[in-house]
């Protein structure tokens, strides 16, 4: 539990740092938290990758972290969402697709699956592969409020305008 809340404070601390634009600081109160703790748990490295995500030159240290995080609890949505959100950031397409396919195979993740790849393809400009995603995802009953919001950015795209407002309404 201390180190729960310790990672807490450490974290707080550091995105505090760099949102004044602090990041040697901010390096070096994780890089000191770093080295204090011997094993980490889940929830560490979740929060230590995603605040070396924020830091320039810290990128590659922090998805790595996050990796590690999803591999140690592959069942667990928010490591696996934020780890395809860093690929995203990093524009790492292939990864990001590749952990979206995997969550194809869990009924939970599915259209979170379905809703990763079409985000991805829309971000690499592939807007008929990307509808066919939203399609499948809207077919396996999607509630999620994103898959509606991706297929009017898809018809957005289309210049259809009175189908995406006629989406977002829905």
């Amino acid at each position: 539990q201390a180190a729960v809340s310790d990672v807490q404070l450490v974290s707080a601390t550091a995105f505090q740092l760099l949102k004044q634009r602090a990041n040697g600081a901010a390096e070096e109160l994780i890089n000191k938290y770093e080295q204090g703790t011997e094993t980490k748990s889940e929830q560490e490295l979740l929060a230590i990758g995603a605040l070396k995500l924020g830091i320039p030159g810290q990128e590659a240290q922090g998805l790595s972290l996050l990796e590690q995080a999803a591999k140690m609890a592959p069942k667990e949505q928010q490591p696996q969402l934020l780890l395809a959100s860093a690929y995203l950031q990093q524009g790492k397409y292939k990864e990001v697709e590749a952990l979206a396919k995997e969550w194809l195979k869990d009924e939970k993740m599915k259209v979170q699956g379905l809703n990763m790849l079409a985000f991805s393809a829309l971000q690499q400009g592939n807007d008929a592969v990307a509808l066919q995603y939203i399609q499948d995802a809207l077919a396996a009953k999607s509630e999620l409020p994103f898959t509606y919001l991706l297929k009017a950015v898809s018809e957005q795209a289309k210049q259809d305008n009175a189908a995406a407002k006629a989406t977002l309404e829905t």
